[in-house]
C-alpha cells in the first residue's frame, strides 16, 4: 500500500480573513450545512488573485488579456493538475476592511449566496488584500469535493 502525501499545512489566515470564513461557516450552520473547511491551495490562490486586481487595477473573475485565467484555471494552476471538481468564486470590494458588511452584500446577492449556501462544496480558502489606500479586495474560493482515491 502507496504511503498518501501529507497534507499541505493551513496557512495563517488574517484576522479578516479568518472573520470572513466565520461569516461563511456561520450562514451555512444557519441552513443547515456543515461548515467549510480551509484548503490552503485555495487561500494562496485567493489570495494572490486579491492582491492582483488591485495591483493591475481590475474587478473580474477572469484576469485582463486574452488567456485571462478562470477561478479554475488558477486552482489548476497551483496544484499542478486538473483538479477533478467543481470550483466556485465571491469577489468583493470595498474603501474599507468591514468584512461583516462585505458579508452581508454577499447574502443579498443570489449569485454570492449561493456559493455560501452550495451543500456540494467542501472547502474554502478566502484572501484579502489591502491596498495602499486601504481599499480592500476580497477572493472567497470554493471547491466540491475530491474525488475519492484508491486503497
Amino acid at each position: 500500500m502507496a504511503a498518501r502525501p501529507a497534507a499541505a499545512p493551513v496557512p495563517r489566515l488574517t484576522r479578516d480573513e479568518q472573520t470572513a470564513l466565520e461569516c461563511v461557516n456561520a450562514e451555512r450552520e444557519e441552513n443547515g450545512l456543515p461548515p467549510l473547511s480551509v484548503d490552503p491551495v485555495l487561500v494562496e490562490v485567493a489570495r494572490q488573485h486579491s492582491a492582483d486586481m488591485a495591483r493591475q487595477g481590475y474587478f473580474s473573475h477572469i484576469a485582463p488579456g486574452p488567456d485571462g485565467p478562470s477561478p479554475l484555471d488558477r486552482y489548476a494552476e497551483a496544484l499542478g493538475r486538473k483538479p477533478g471538481t467543481v470550483v466556485g468564486e465571491n469577489l468583493a470590494t470595498c474603501d474599507a476592511p468591514m468584512i461583516g458588511l462585505i458579508h452581508e452584500n454577499m447574502m443579498a446577492s443570489p449569485g454570492h449566496r449561493a456559493n455560501i449556501l452550495d451543500p456540494e462544496y467542501v472547502s474554502v480558502g478566502v484572501g484579502i488584500w489591502t491596498a495602499d489606500d486601504g481599499r480592500v479586495w476580497v477572493t472567497e474560493m470554493f471547491r466540491g469535493a475530491l474525488p475519492q482515491t484508491r486503497r
